[in-house]
C-alpha cells in the first residue's frame, strides 16, 4: 500500500511539473532590491517554498518513536583482550 502512494505521488509529481511551468514562463520580471524575481528563477523560488513548507511541518508535527529494547553494551572487545 505504501509503495502504491509512492507511486502515485511521483506520478503527480511528473505531470504537475510541465503543468505548472507554463504558468511560470508567463512571470513579468520584478526586482526587489538583490533579488530577482523573473521567469527564469521563479520555479527555484516555488520549490524553494515548498522545502519550507515542508521543513516547518517536518519540525512541529514530528515524533519521535519510543524504543521499544534497550541497547546493553557490547563485551566481545573486552573478552577478547
Amino acid at each position: 500500500m505504501l509503495l502504491a502512494a509512492f507511486v502515485t505521488c511521483s506520478a503527480a509529481g511528473m505531470a504537475l511539473g510541465p503543468l505548472l511551468a507554463v504558468p511560470m514562463a508567463r512571470v513579468p520580471t520584478v526586482q526587489l532590491g538583490f533579488i530577482t524575481f523573473n521567469s527564469i528563477t521563479a520555479g527555484a523560488y516555488v520549490m524553494s517554498l515548498i522545502w519550507l513548507v515542508f521543513l516547518a511541518v517536518t519540525i512541529f508535527c514530528f515524533e519521535e518513536p519510543p524504543i521499544r529494547y534497550h541497547i546493553r553494551p557490547c563485551h566481545v572487545a573486552l573478552e577478547l583482550l
